[in-house]
């Protein structure tokens, strides 16, 4: 954090001046190869949540009517919004990913 302070000034606190910072750093080293695969493990983690999601809203009615169980259309929903929780779990963790590999990119030029 020294080093980005040396090279960037002293960093902000407020998250709208932090987010415009993060975005300048970010421009600068998106073409490293750790930058792009933790850019493309997030987007692609939102991704599959987000259809995860449409899948949990759409999915049951159609099972249950399909079926006419509750139990397992329930069961179901279940199955879907775990997938849900769980992809939305990972779009976090890779996008903590890419901030701290862009960051560390930026700490290692700034020596």
């Amino acid at each position: 954090m020294a080093r980005l302070e040396t090279a960037y000034g002293p960093l902000p606190t407020d998250p709208g001046e932090q987010s415009r910072l993060f975005y300048k750093i970010y421009s600068a080293y998106s073409d490293r190869v750790g930058v792009l695969d933790a850019h493309g493990s997030y987007l692609a983690a939102r991704d599959i949540g987000i259809i995860n999601l449409i899948l949990f809203i759409l999915l049951p009615g159609f099972a249950w009517w399909a079926t006419a169980d509750v139990y397992r259309a329930a069961m179901y929903a279940c199955a879907l919004f775990s997938a849900y929780v769980l992809t939305a779990a990972a779009a976090q963790v890779y996008g903590v990913r890419l901030v701290e590999n862009v960051l560390a990119a930026a700490s290692a030029d700034h020596d």
